[in-house]
């Protein structure tokens, strides 16, 4: 038999950021990730939410995941914009190249992001839906990749 838990969502997200630190997880990107897999396990998407903790924390302790990964960016056209995770977790580098993107497409009118080298990006409708629910005329297209 198992106990159901129900914890609140600060709580929810301080347990998974606090597992992810714990296997050697930067704080910052704990929470990301912890973020998005919460809104995923609340959202319903069990596959891309808690349950995938245990592997998340498996990868970062063999290495699969750079637990220290620096994103970078580099431009291939005006209005592409190609987001190196460096083979981290994605959250980071999407936060990352969305936060990069809206300045982009204000300025060209619109604008492709690109993620390559990165590990499971979870819901990507969750991002999706953050712009739509943003008042700007901005439109980013989301590619999430290991190839450019």
């Amino acid at each position: 038999m198992c106990d159901r838990v129900n914890l609140s969502w600060e709580e929810a997200i301080t347990l998974v950021a606090n597992a992810l630190q714990g296997v050697g997880t930067g704080e910052q990107q704990a929470q990301l990730v912890a973020e998005a897999l919460v809104l995923a396990e609340v959202d319903g998407r069990l596959g891309h939410g808690i349950s995938r903790l245990v592997s998340y924390a498996a990868q970062v302790k063999s290495g699969k995941i750079n637990s220290s990964a620096r994103v970078g960016h580099t431009f291939p056209k005006p209005s592409i914009l190609l987001t190196d995770a460096d083979h981290g977790f994605a959250y980071p580098a999407i936060r990352e190249a969305i936060e990069q993107g809206i300045s982009i497409a204000q300025t060209q009118g619109s604008v492709a992001l690109l993620i390559t080298r990165s590990h499971h990006c979870g819901v990507l409708g969750h991002y999706v839906e953050r712009l739509a629910n943003q008042d700007n005329d901005v439109f980013l297209g989301l590619l999430l990749g290991n190839r450019l």
